[in-house]
């Protein structure tokens, strides 16, 4: 897996984009730079369903930049279709780990995080945070 860079053009669209967003490109560098590190490396899965959980985060996070870059330049028709797919694939993600009841695992967690008393910490509740 390679990073992601994120480039936006200098459109009338995209300027007004910025204008109205301005603390967007903050929060997008910082979103960029934790997706970089969950998911630009290499990943040996141990099972299929390892495999699969891994391949829907990335294309998760490959669908961000796409709605991020379509909205930026004035596509948000586009930005929306594309919004659709990503949000049934995060709950197919959910879904994929938590059948058979298993806890719900970070795909990336900073090992100095203790978790929580169950012993895993959540996908749902590392975002809410």
């Amino acid at each position: 897996m390679a990073d992601i860079i994120c480039e936006f053009g200098n459109t009338r669209e995209a300027r007004a984009f910025w204008d109205r967003n301005a603390e967007f490109k903050q929060h997008l560098d910082t979103l960029i730079k934790l997706t970089n590190k969950c998911f630009g490396r290499e990943y040996h899965p141990a099972n299929r369903t390892e495999d699969v959980v891994f391949d829907l985060g990335q294309a998760c996070r490959d669908d961000f930049v796409e709605v991020a870059f379509l909205a930026a330049h004035g596509h948000g028709n586009g930005a929306m279709k594309l919004l659709r797919g990503m949000f049934e694939r995060d709950c197919c993600l959910l879904d994929e780990e938590s059948r058979e009841g298993r806890p719900v695992r970070p795909i990336c967690r900073d090992p100095r995080t203790p978790n929580d008393a169950s012993g895993s910490e959540s996908r749902l509740g590392k975002r809410a945070r």
